[in-house]
């Protein structure tokens, strides 16, 4: 299976309806907050991290 495409920040339900595995959300995502992450392409500064 083809990983899934993420946006650059996401829940858990969004993730896995797209089609990602466990594996790739643990591997792609900061977690904000329970069910929130942020993809570590995105930058990790406070703004970002505002707006999620």
């Amino acid at each position: 299976m083809d990983d899934a495409e993420l946006p650059l920040v996401y829940t858990w339900t969004q993730a896995r309806g797209a089609g990602a595995r466990r594996r790739q959300v643990a591997a792609d995502g900061h977690r904000l907050t329970r069910g929130l992450y942020l993809s570590r392409a995105a930058d990790d500064g406070l703004a970002t991290r505002c707006s999620a």
